[in-house]
């Protein structure tokens, strides 16, 4: 995803220590998305509910184009009024070759700590190639965000990781019934 896109959709945009990760703040009013249902917001606004009163509560953008994973970010950062830490899971995963999921897990004890609102876009970067030392890391980077509390926004695009997360996070928007 475009970093120029979240950009427009935002009037803050700060770095943080860690590479490839932003913090976005102050959303702007966007247009509905015509392409999401009534229901599937619906779920979301129920989910940034449990999510404001710090209940663990991942939810899934499956291969959106940009516009309506914009869209779907604002809204959610509008109503939690958090800081959003755009995680750009690419650069994330350059930047830190050999140490990705220790520092994944640091990551996500400073954004509990600071109250920021977790989007790992492009995901399926953060997971795959970490080699053979690793057992499993997706099972090992989800036991990380399953200890965190609060909502995490994970979008991924078509293809083994996308498969393995549905399985495992319970809101996927859009839900299967529309896409």
């Amino acid at each position: 995803m475009e970093a120029h896109m979240i950009r427009s959709a935002f009037e803050r945009v700060e770095a943080t220590r860690y590479e490839g990760v932003q913090l976005i703040q102050q959303p702007v009013k966007l247009q509905r998305d015509p392409s999401l249902s009534e229901e599937e917001l619906a779920k979301l606004d129920d989910a940034t509910g449990q999510a404001s009163q710090k209940r663990y509560c991942p939810v899934l953008l499956a291969d959106l184009p940009e516009y309506p994973t914009v869209f779907l970010l604002n809204r959610i950062q509008h109503r939690l009024k958090l800081p959003l830490c755009w995680v750009d899971c690419p650069a994330f995963a350059r930047g830190y070759q050999d140490d990705r999921l220790r520092t994944l897990a640091r990551l996500l004890a400073d954004a509990q700590a600071a109250n920021w609102l977790v989007v790992l876009t492009e995901a399926q970067a953060l997971f795959e190639h970490l080699g053979a030392q690793n057992d499993d890391p997706l099972e090992r980077s989800l036991g990380y965000l399953e200890q965190s509390r609060g909502m995490i926004v994970i979008h991924s695009a078509p293809g083994n990781v996308l498969a393995r997360l549905e399985t495992r996070l319970p809101l996927r928007i859009p839900t299967r019934s529309s896409a």
